[in-house]
């Protein structure tokens, strides 16, 4: 899997891709132009949240709480910021070499990884994880 940095872009080499400018934690907005056509997205998010609620104990009412709600669409405009971002260079380049990787976290969850490699503008080599999804079943050839 890729390293945790910032490029220079703005945008982290994980999966996670993020715009980090000096006021984005200040002037979050919600995303508008996403649509999240995908029921299945939106209950992973919830059922993280509550998973999260429950490890650090906190009283699952705490989605109703203002204070959270902002939090949440703040993550949200800043993802969507830098999924942006990283589409825009994409377009940019000619070619586009996809890897996939299969891997185990240490808690014993296997992923598939997608990540996108190629030389940007600057002529600087650049890989950018695309997505990282969970496998259901095991993917090393031990049962």
């Amino acid at each position: 899997m890729s390293n945790f940095h910032q490029e220079e872009d703005g945008i982290y080499s994980d999966s996670t891709v993020i715009n980090e400018s000096p006021d984005a934690a200040t002037n979050c907005q919600p995303s508008t132009s996403r649509n999240s056509s995908s029921e299945q997205e939106s209950f992973s998010s919830s059922s993280a949240i509550s998973e999260e609620a429950i490890a650090s104990l906190l009283p699952l009412s705490i989605v109703d709480d203002p204070n959270f709600v902002a939090f949440i669409k703040c993550i949200d405009a800043r993802i969507e910021d830098g999924r942006l971002k990283l589409i825009h260079e994409l377009v940019r380049v000619d070619y586009v070499a996809l890897t996939t990787d299969c891997w185990t976290s240490l808690n014993n969850y296997s992923y598939l990884t997608v990540t996108a490699h190629y030389i940007n503008h600057k002529m600087k080599m650049m890989s950018r994880v695309l997505s990282t999804v969970h496998m259901e079943n095991n993917h090393t050839a031990h049962p």
